[in-house]
């Protein structure tokens, strides 16, 4: 399984994984649950179950203009590559209440992309 991590500032506990060794490029990325997931279309809940996709993980919270500003095309990327591509949004930030209280009460909408929240 290929894994892209686009800024990546993570624990690996924050995951519920314990690693005593970095991970190295060309290392197996750990099946790891998905854990709370907003649009999960996929019904999959472990990364171990997009074994041959090239899976994209897309950082973001309420507060990254940029992010926000990238959604449109993050989802225009899924749509171009189907099923070969499986791209993630992932807030580590903000809790999956404040993610749905801010779409709401904004202009931005959340794309029609799995969003991890609560991570």
């Amino acid at each position: 399984m290929k894994i892209i991590l686009i800024v990546l500032f993570l624990s690996t506990s924050t995951w519920g994984f314990s690693q005593t060794t970095p991970l190295n490029v060309g290392d197996a990325f750990p099946d790891i649950p998905l854990g709370e997931v907003i649009n999960n279309k996929t019904g999959k809940t472990r990364f171990s179950e997009f074994k041959g996709k090239l899976v994209i993980l897309d950082f973001w919270n309420v507060h990254c203009t940029v992010c926000l500003q990238l959604m449109p095309h993050i989802e225009e990327l899924q749509r171009k590559f189907g099923d070969s591509v499986q791209i993630f949004l992932v807030n580590t930030h903000d809790t999956k209440e404040e993610v749905i209280r801010f779409m709401n009460r904004s202009k931005i909408k959340l794309p029609d992309l799995p969003s991890i929240v609560d991570a």
